[in-house]
């Protein structure tokens, strides 16, 4: 279920098989979205994390002349809001590309293996790092996305167009 992070995790470090074990039993539940939605609303309080298993995800800002700015897109194997596990909520929504499949990761489960396998817990401090360091320097470069008419979703590829007056 998890194969695509863990493919991704073994990229940057050897994992023991105690802590694959350990971070497969990290996903919950899995829940298949379709294309379209609203996974996360910015400022929602947050007690998981999602993993995405399947699909593509984006990460969202509304602008304050009615545009959406994608900040960040999401492939199969990343966690879409690793680094809610640490400020239980988010700035900006998460919102599904294409169909996708979701795997909920609680943060008590993301404490657990933390506090357990330090060289995970290291490995996912660094990728909120790459996270982190992406989300500062992708707006300046993006050009925002706004919905074409009012029973669009928010972050649909679109032409560009004020939706407020």
């Amino acid at each position: 279920m998890i194969t695509a992070h863990l493919k991704k995790l073994k990229r940057r470090i050897e994992v023991s098989s105690e802590e694959e074990r350990a971070m497969r039993g990290l996903v919950s539940e899995t829940r298949r979205v379709p294309p379209d939605q609203i996974l996360i609303r910015s400022g929602e309080a947050l007690s998981s994390s999602l993993m995405l298993l399947e699909g593509w995800l984006a990460r969202a800002k509304d602008l304050p002349g009615g545009e959406r700015q994608v900040t960040e897109l999401h492939v199969a194997g990343d966690f879409a809001d690793l680094h809610s596990f640490t400020l239980k909520c988010l700035d900006h929504d998460i919102i599904t590309l294409s169909d996708c499949v979701i795997g909920v990761v609680p943060h008590e489960r993301l404490q657990q293996i933390t506090e357990r396998f330090p060289r995970i817990a290291r490995l996912y401090w660094f990728l909120t790092n790459v996270d982190a360091a992406i989300t500062m320097t992708k707006p300046a470069s993006l050009r925002p996305l706004a919905r074409s008419s009012p029973g669009d979703i928010p972050g649909s590829f679109q032409p560009l167009r004020r939706i407020r007056p």
